[in-house]
């Protein structure tokens, strides 16, 4: 008789689990994570493991390497884009040579914030939040009121305007609803009330037409004004040929 044995061999793998405490996180928080590692017996392993944390436009990555069976806390620094992250967990067994692996995804949620500045009449607009920033940025000059609109402003960028006003001193405040900044008798010069765009020999188009009372640039009337000249002088040029053709008769 013979007999015959099966021999049947069962790999001890490793099994390890990554999560996010919260689903989402505000931009310029720290997010936290818990990894868990186990063997085949489901006892916990004390081990590092691996962890790479990628944004979704891959811009932001990191690569960690973060014990196990602990909450970590990670910094994804100032301006860490919004949207979906994705969280990758590997861990390689050095004795078995076999590899582990998890994935987990949290959602950094948009902050739409700029810094202002105001040096003398200039007026700096930077953008330190973690996405475009598109804003009405409402100013005070004295007691006018108007506004300026800011488009596409990317993150980390600025822009600088130059405050004007009749040659006197005003009392300034400018917010776009989330930061707010006022100074006192800041010293201004010009024809009329307004902003001026730095980048620019000529006044931004993208400026309201009016604060308060005060016309800040009037297109309209200088162009009502040219077309008033023109027709006076086509009904003079009129006149005078019908005159002549009187003279005439």
């Amino acid at each position: 008789m013979i007999l015959i044995f099966s021999l049947t061999l069962v790999s001890a793998q490793n099994k390890l689990e990554v999560n996010t405490v919260q689903e989402k996180y505000s931009g310029g928080e720290n997010i936290t994570l818990r990894i868990s590692l186990y063997d085949s017996s489901n006892n916990l392993v004390n081990d590092n493991v691996l962890v790479s944390i990628n944004s979704s436009d891959n811009k932001r990555n990191f690569e960690l390497s973060l014990p196990s069976n602990k909450i970590s806390e990670v910094d994804l620094g100032k301006n860490a884009p919004f949207g979906y992250w994705k969280v990758n967990a590997r861990y390689l067994d050095k004795n078995t040579g076999e590899i582990a692996e998890s994935n987990a995804i949290f959602f950094v949620e948009a902050n739409d914030l700029a810094q202002l500045e105001l040096n003398g009449d200039n007026l700096t607009v930077k953008n330190i939040g973690n996405t475009v920033y598109t804003k009405t940025l409402q100013i005070v000059i004295g007691d006018t009121i108007g506004t300026k609109t800011i488009e596409d402003l990317a993150v980390g960028e600025s822009i600088t305007f130059r405050l004007i006003a009749p040659d006197g001193d005003y009392n300034i405040k400018i917010t776009d609803g989330t930061t707010t900044i006022s100074r006192e008798k800041v010293a201004l010069t010009g024809e009329v009330i307004g902003v001026l765009d730095e980048r620019l020999s000529n006044p931004s188009p993208g400026i309201t037409g009016s604060i308060g009372n005060k016309s800040l640039f009037n297109n309209t009337f200088v162009y009502i004004f040219i077309i008033a000249v023109f027709v006076a002088g086509i009904l003079l040029a009129v006149e005078n040929n019908y005159r002549k053709k009187l003279g005439k008769m």
